[in-house]
């Protein structure tokens, strides 16, 4: 017969069966095995079997009692069986099974109980997370805090390198290296005296610049002179040079370099102010040297040099032919406007650069409303919203292609040195490869966007969005004396009273781009200030004072930068710091370097120093 019951111990389940009646030791069988069982649950050790005796002579039937053996304690007896219930009919003993424990369910009382407790555990865990990313980010992130400020003083700022976390620039006469992790700033070099050449010009190659004599005037700043060096940033001086007139440009390639200097020459009073004739004259000079090469002019007030970009070995002029000239009693100035409206001829002359040969020319009769610049070997211009780029060799024609819109940046050094240009129009952007002449991508927005911000991944539209504001006109109503004389005096109160038209809003939006794609990943709306941007970092600060009048009066305000996640437009961090920040602002590593000025001698202050906010 099988039994089921639960182990009071392990409270596992357990099974066992007992073999059927064959003689009368079935009792005693089922005691030792049943003894056995139990024993293998609990701590003592059973008792042994007693040893049995030879049995008396009895009835057949009957089973021989047994005695127990000295010492020994007997076995307890199963309970009384119950006869004539047994499985294998009348006669035979029935063993009753083991009780069975009974596991008790919770009721649902205990299941509420239970729910509570691990709801409030979860709301106290949700408490303290909470105050530990509140420390965290008020108090521990490094984000956005002033990582160092260093008192410096800045003669002159030129950027000469930004590479490898650290920054090379020009103060002054000095060469000066900034790590943007410590602050630390070391001097390289200091530049030679000579006739006092603060003023850079252009660099040329080698780690090499030409520098020109400059006097500082009272409104204009700092003047060029007549004198000119050529130096390198190591502190070495590879020679000097002096001219008859001002020195007004200077152009490097790769051996040659072209002065361009002017004379001012008294002509003749007219209406009661002195009239000038202004001599040009340029001159090819070797870099290594300074030897003279060759020389263009005097030419009188016709500056051929204006425009004139120099490539690697040859050089770009720009110049205009008036179809009709000046009559002596033209009482008009000297202007290109004139000459516009007197009708002319535009004319790209291409030189070589060592020898002052004209190697081709191009006369054109429609204004050139974008460039010319060189890009590569190629000439690029705009014409009527016509694009066209010539072999910068032969003049011929590689390609043309049609877009509207204003390109970034006109002739910023960047475009020079990428491959793509973007023409933003009325209500959207175009981007051209310079190398195809093809379009790449163009999108449409529903306000006319400006290119703020371009970096090597993003492209930043800046867009003024017009909304008019709701006003209540009796909130707003002045007292009766000032309504009267709003009347009668509209035009002296017209501004300061306001008028009866709808009040309207400006709100400025930023929008960004993928530049390869042109995609636009997202948008922040009613931003203020100036977005910086190097690779994935994305910054936007500017200085609370300028956009308060009560704090543009009394410069009272706090510099505010944000950092923003490149792919989602989400904010990192939004710091303040009393620093007010000058140009130029750049990202060094993990660092957002500027210049900084005193604040309460407002923005067109000299730099004071240097400041470092972390990024992420």
């Amino acid at each position: 017969m099988k039994y089921d019951f639960v182990c009071p111990h392990c409270n596992a389940d357990q099974s066992f069966e007992t073999p059927a009646s064959v003689n009368g030791q079935t009792a005693e069988v089922f005691s030792e095995e049943a003894s056995a069982e139990e024993s293998s649950h609990q701590s003592f050790v059973p008792a042994p079997s007693p040893v049995p005796e030879p049995p008396a002579e009895a009835a057949p039937d009957v089973p021989a009692p047994k005695k127990p053996s000295i010492g020994l304690k007997a076995p307890v007896p199963p309970p009384a069986a119950v006869q004539g219930s047994g499985p294998s009919g009348p006669g035979e003993e029935f063993v009753p099974p083991p009780k069975k424990e009974v596991r008790l369910k919770k009721d649902g009382k205990d299941k509420i109980g239970t729910g509570l407790k691990w709801s409030f555990r979860l709301i106290l865990l949700g408490i303290v997370v909470w105050i530990g990313w509140a420390v965290w980010k008020n108090f521990l992130d490094p984000g956005g805090k002033v990582a160092w400020k260093k008192d410096l003083q800045i003669k002159s700022f030129h950027l000469l390198g930004n590479e490898n976390g650290k920054i090379r620039f020009l103060n002054g006469d000095t060469v000066m290296s900034l790590d943007a992790e410590s602050g630390d700033v070391s001097v390289l070099a200091t530049l030679p005296e000579h006739a006092n050449y603060p003023l850079m010009m252009a660099e040329c190659g080698n780690n090499r610049a030409v520098f020109v004599s400059a006097k500082q005037e009272k409104y204009l700043g700092m003047s060029p002179e007549k004198a000119l060096a050529v130096m390198d940033f190591s502190g070495k001086k590879w020679w000097n040079r002096d001219f008859t007139g001002v020195i007004s440009e200077v152009a490097c390639g790769d051996e040659v370099m072209l002065v361009q200097t002017v004379e001012a020459v008294f002509k003749e009073m007219r209406n009661e102010f002195a009239v000038y004739d202004h001599i040009y004259r340029t001159k090819a000079l070797r870099i290594s040297d300074g030897a003279e090469l060759w020389k263009q002019g005097p030419k009188t007030n016709e500056n051929t040099f204006y425009g004139t970009l120099a490539g690697g070995k040859m050089m770009l002029n720009q110049s205009y032919e008036a179809d009709a000239p000046k009559k002596k009693d033209d009482k008009k100035s000297d202007d290109d406007d004139d000459d516009a409206e007197r009708g002319g001829t535009m004319i790209l002359t291409v030189s070589e650069l060592a020898t002052g040969k004209v190697a081709w020319r191009l006369k054109t009769r429609d204004r050139i409303d974008w460039g010319p610049f060189i890009h590569g070997n190629s000439l690029i211009f705009r014409q009527k919203d016509k694009l066209t780029a010539l072999n910068f060799n032969d003049g011929s024609k590689l390609w043309e292609l049609a877009v509207k819109g204003e390109p970034n940046g006109g002739r910023d050094e960047r475009i020079r040195k990428s491959d793509v240009v973007y023409f933003s129009s009325d209500n959207g952007i175009t981007a051209v490869d310079l190398n195809a002449g093809r379009e790449l991508w163009s999108n449409q927005y529903g306000v006319a966007p400006h290119i703020s911000t371009i970096s090597d991944k993003y492209i930043f539209l800046a867009s003024t969005a017009k909304k008019v504001v709701e006003e209540d006109k009796e909130a707003n109503k002045l007292p009766p004396a000032y309504e009267k004389l709003k009347k009668e005096e509209p035009d002296l109160f017209g501004n300061a009273l306001g008028s009866d038209g709808p009040s309207v809003k400006y709100e400025r939006n930023f929008i960004c781009i993928d530049a390869a794609t042109g995609k636009r990943l997202w948008e922040m709306q009613k931003i203020y200030g100036q977005i910086v941007a190097d690779g994935d970092r994305i910054v936007l600060f500017w200085d609370s004072a300028d956009t308060t009048m009560i704090g543009g009066m009394n410069r009272s305000g706090k510099t505010v930068v944000r950092q923003y996640s490149a792919g989602s437009g989400k904010k990192l961090f939004d710091r303040n710091d009393d620093a007010a920040l000058s140009g130029p602002h750049l990202i060094c590593g993990k660092k957002l370097v500027s210049l900084t000025h005193d604040r309460l001698s407002g923005p067109g202050a000299s730099a004071s120093g240097l400041v470092a906010f972390n990024l992420k």
